[in-house]
């Protein structure tokens, strides 16, 4: 009856409804978890190295991966989670497609294929400008922070206009390599569209001509194709984002490394606490090999003494 079939429409929006809320809020949940995690995983990686590890590396290059890096790994995941989403469901078409017509379906998949080859050049220049990208956010860092952290002397010396150049400069390289980047990624979805028509063209005149395939499977065909472009691109889009922002995850990965392998050492003598003084007698330190800093030092300190 007509109130049922209403019904029944009604229910299955409301589920879809559901589901799509249930969606999101694991993915949001998902990702506010993972950069959380990441965060205080390079916070806890800085804290525990040695102060040779400070000493080694720019402040601003710690704080782009702290503060920046971390958002655009979880960025990559997002992504990641959005390419891999509607990778099945173009699994799910393919297979309704294997159904209907195998010839059809392999025909698609092997346009398919060449396609994705002659697409593959520009999703390796995508990825070289995401490393670029967390390189340059690095060096804007550093001189955002030199110059912030110098403010005094910048003013003290009538050597603002220097500064500001040096920004300038920076600031020119980055919005270009966002440009540019941005650009990759809407390339292959921007000329997708019309490559993707054009193999749907060649198939149906090839099943048609040369297959004798009926004229209801290659509808059915047709319709799963036209279900299949939107995925298709979107799967693709999500792709090339993800690119971009993958290196922050290499980024994030090298300086952890390097901040275990610099981690601080203690003794094996427990402390009981002080009783005179703390004395330092003929100490010499080094961060760097043939190069002391403090050679042969003898002091002592009291309690309360600083």
């Amino acid at each position: 009856t007509l109130g049922s079939v209403l019904i029944a429409i009604a229910v299955i929006f409301a589920l879809q409804g559901g589901a799509r809320f249930l969606q999101l809020y694991l993915q949001w949940r998902l990702l506010t978890h993972y950069e959380r995690k990441l965060t205080h995983g390079v916070g806890a990686a800085y804290l525990s190295s040695s102060w040779g590890f400070f000493v080694n590396s720019k402040i601003g290059h710690l704080v782009n991966v702290l503060a920046v890096e971390t958002a655009r790994a979880t960025a990559a995941l997002q992504f990641t989670l959005q390419s891999l989403a509607q990778f099945y469901i173009i699994l799910f078409y393919c297979i309704i497609s294997l159904l209907v017509s195998w010839h059809i379906t392999v025909a698609g998949l092997v346009f398919g294929a060449i396609a994705g080859l002659f697409l593959k050049k520009f999703t390796g220049k995508t990825e070289r400008y995401g490393a670029l990208t967390s390189q340059i956010n690095n060096e804007f860092q550093a001189v955002t922070f030199d110059l912030l952290s110098g403010a005094k002397l910048l003013k003290t010396t009538a050597t603002e206009h220097h500064a500001l150049q040096r920004i300038d400069e920076v600031v020119e390289r980055k919005t270009h390599v966002r440009y540019v980047s941005q650009l990759s990624a809407s390339f292959i979805p921007s000329f997708y569209f019309p490559l993707v028509m054009a193999m749907l063209a060649g198939i149906v005149y090839i099943a048609t001509t040369y297959w004798d395939v009926a004229f209801g499977a290659i509808l059915i065909f047709v319709y799963i194709f036209y279900r299949l472009i939107p995925a298709l691109s979107t799967m693709q889009g999500a792709f090339e984002q993800a690119m971009i922002y993958i290196p922050a995850v290499i980024a994030i990965h090298e300086v952890e490394t390097k901040a275990h392998e610099e981690k601080e050492t203690f003794g094996a003598v427990p402390f009981t606490g002080l009783k005179n003084e703390m004395l330092f007698k003929n100490v010499s330190l080094s961060y760097e090999q043939n190069h002391e800093v403090l050679s042969s030092i003898t002091f002592g300190i009291k309690p309360g003494e600083f």
